[in-house]
């Protein structure tokens, strides 16, 4: 549980506790002893919540940075320590607070962007699981954003009679990519450029072997969305860091 204990203008002292589970998802705000919001959500990947703290106009913003949270909370523009800080009047607010604000927002839409960059590597290994479960069920369904690779290994497998091979492949396939958006998410441009390349050579793939125009175009989305990720990473080496949170 996070808390901050503050004093406002007036000396008038304030608690604010925010409780986030992360396996249920629940998310429980309180100021100064009382419940003001309890929501459940399951995939929390960065918001703000604004909030009236006896008169004063209050926002909890929630990061997500690869697999933990930070939060940090700001009242009248100013920046919240977890215990210690007396806020001035709205007034007096110095500019710098409300840089720190834009600095802060402008790291939470990074972090927002590189998640979803990496998110599309979970994408592409569960469409490729599904893809050789429908196939070895006799379906000719298929996600066009799941990779072929696998069954480049099933063709191999075919040749030589070993079916075994066949699921390994798939599964190594599913496997690496999985990996890879995990050490995406976190923040990794290795991650980022290895499986950005294995990706547009399996649209290469796609491309030359299958040409259809609905998988390409998929694999295309998939490769712009890993960009972005990458490009959000990049940016995020280059700016200032947001304020320090609680």
């Amino acid at each position: 549980m996070s808390t901050w204990d503050f004093r406002d203008a007036d000396l008038r002292r304030h608690v604010v506790t925010f409780e986030h589970h992360r396996w249920t998802g629940w998310q429980i705000l309180t100021v100064d002893g009382r419940e003001i919001a309890r929501e459940r959500k399951r995939w929390e990947s960065g918001s703000q919540r604004n909030f009236a703290l006896d008169g004063h106009g209050a926002t909890l913003s929630i990061v997500k940075r690869g697999y933990s949270y930070e939060y940090l909370l700001m009242v009248d523009g100013q920046v919240v320590q977890s215990v210690g800080t007396t806020l001035a009047h709205p007034g007096d607010v110095a500019a710098v607070s409300g840089q720190a604000m834009a600095d802060f927002a402008r790291d939470l839409e990074t972090q927002r962007r590189i998640a979803n960059g990496g998110g599309w590597f979970y994408w592409i290994a569960g469409a490729t699981l599904v893809n050789a479960i429908l196939y070895h069920t006799g379906s000719s369904l298929g996600f066009p954003i799941g990779a072929v690779f696998g069954f480049i290994v099933e063709g191999i497998a075919t040749e030589l009679d070993t079916p075994l091979l066949a699921w390994i492949g798939h599964a190594a396939v599913v496997g690496a990519f999985w990996l890879i958006g995990q050490r995406a998410r976190r923040g990794s441009n290795s991650a980022f450029v290895v499986g950005g390349l294995l990706y547009l050579l399996d649209t290469l793939i796609v491309l030359a072997l299958i040409q259809d125009v609905l998988f390409v175009g998929f694999h295309a989305l998939g490769l712009w969305g890993i960009y972005n990720g990458r490009r959000a990473l990049m940016r995020s080496r280059t700016v200032v860091p947001a304020p320090a949170l609680s």
